[in-house]
């Protein structure tokens, strides 16, 4: 092999080792398909109804070692002896979930319960909580979920509440919880929402993006028709490949939108809001907001859009774009002199 053939294949070898990029790839695009969608002239419908927040005060508890008391998940059961005190259940010492605000000591049992008001009608509603270790939940004396854990965090466990275990009026969460030694920690949330998972949009029609009434170009070619002075709901299921990176939202919008992925808050816009610079007409890419670290998540999202026209021309679209780590793969110093050995010459020293 001569000296200039080895050190060209010396110098290819030095860049033959796995190297990690970011690739972007698009989630979500714009002129999206599988829409539910809903136009109205009502309002929209409750975002973000909260029955039990996480942190709830007004628990009927009791700390025990022994059995669980008869009938004690029941609405009927009377708890009057039982102390009062506030979520989370705990050790008092630690952060989130451990930092408890009453003393939950370990390896005892804890029965915590809480009543809470629904107003109207219930709809789709989803229970949120971290226990460490073991819990049965209980609401209206019906089992909604029991499991076993080791460590917890909110929102470990998330739970879609049957049809007909909620009515109007006043309602009881019991949970029946159990520590094996060591730290303790329990706290729950419900909540119900239009921008939720669980949000039952099986009545809504099938539709694509963008939603507009216009007869223009780009954002106001409609794909989906959205007539002027009425609001629009918009939901779309995606997958997120991986662990994302960089995700960022983009979109257009002519004339408000709040939009949530998973339930969460992320952006809200208008034709002449801030971040658009008093942009008109709407177009593509008028925002672009980035998205919080923790909110997408590995498999199927939620994104929710709420959008309302205040006359004239109506324009709504939205792209989802993320980051994620690609490998590429190269062969070793070995494999490259094999694989290139056909083509070189070997000369004697």
């Amino acid at each position: 092999m001569s000296r200039f053939q080895a050190a060209a294949l010396f110098a290819l070898a030095l860049s033959a080792f796995p190297t990690v990029s970011e690739a972007e790839i698009v989630l979500v695009p714009y002129g999206a398909t599988g829409y539910r969608y809903q136009i109205t002239d009502a309002v929209f419908p409750p975002v973000g109804s909260v029955l039990i927040p996480y942190g709830s005060a007004g628990y009927r508890f009791m700390v025990t070692t022994g059995d669980f008391p008869d009938g004690v998940e029941q609405p009927d059961f009377d708890d009057s002896e039982y102390a009062i005190g506030a979520a989370p259940f705990g050790g008092e010492v630690g952060s989130g979930i451990y930092a408890g605000t009453t003393l939950w000591p370990a390896s005892t049992r804890l029965v915590a319960r809480l009543r809470f008001d629904i107003v109207g009608d219930p709809r789709p509603t989803t229970l949120r909580f971290g226990v460490d270790n073991n819990a049965t939940i209980f609401i209206n004396g019906t089992p909604v979920s029991s499991v076993t854990n080791g460590g917890t965090h909110y929102d470990n466990f998330r739970v879609r509440i049957p049809d007909g275990v909620l009515h109007t009026g006043q309602n009881l969460l019991v949970v029946l919880a159990v520590d094996e030694g060591g730290s303790s920690a329990f706290d729950a949330s419900l909540t119900t929402g239009v921008e939720l998972p669980d949000f039952d949009d099986t009545g809504y029609a099938t539709g694509s993006a963008p939603f507009s009434n216009g007869t223009g170009p780009g954002i106001y070619s409609p794909a989906t028709y959205w007539a002027e002075n009425r609001k629009l709901i918009a939901r779309l299921r995606f997958n997120v490949p991986g662990a994302p990176a960089d995700a960022q939202l983009k979109f257009g919008i002519d004339n408000e939108v709040t939009v949530f992925i998973n339930g969460r808050f992320v952006a809200s816009g208008s034709l002449s809001g801030p971040g658009c610079g008093g942009c008109w007409p709407a177009d593509y890419d008028n925002y672009v907001v980035p998205i919080p670290d923790g909110i997408l998540v590995p498999g199927e999202n939620l994104l929710v859009a709420l959008a309302e026209d205040e006359g004239g021309n109506t324009a709504f679209d939205v792209s989802v774009t993320a980051e994620f780590a690609t490998k590429s793969l190269r062969t070793s110093w070995g494999g490259l002199k094999a694989l290139y050995r056909p083509n070189l010459v070997e000369r004697e020293p």
